[in-house]
């Protein structure tokens, strides 16, 4: 049997959540010290729950790729990586 094309996709999205427990500094947003961030971790927790509840790291992905050699080019955080593992099935789509 030959394939018309090595992989192909459609419409592939992955998303990422980011709901978290929130917290600051000894307790539930509110409580403890005003003003101040107690962790690293609370600073990605407040700057991922600001774009909701969920990244989309890949949206609406349509590829045809045949049987030859190919590269894949972007920028720092278009998703390269992420679509490598989804078409090597190390991370699972949405």
């Amino acid at each position: 049997m030959d394939l018309e094309y090595a992989i192909e996709t459609v419409d592939l999205v992955k998303r990422y959540p980011t709901t978290l427990s929130r917290t600051i500094a000894g307790g539930p947003r509110g409580h403890g010290s005003r003003g101040t961030v107690g962790s690293f971790s609370t600073i990605l927790e407040a700057i991922k729950g600001s774009r909701g509840p969920f990244i989309e790291a890949l949206k609406g992905i349509n590829l045809r790729i045949k049987r030859e050699i190919f590269g894949i080019l972007g920028p720092n955080g278009a998703g390269k990586t992420t679509l490598i593992k989804i078409l090597c099935t190390l991370v699972i789509h949405d």
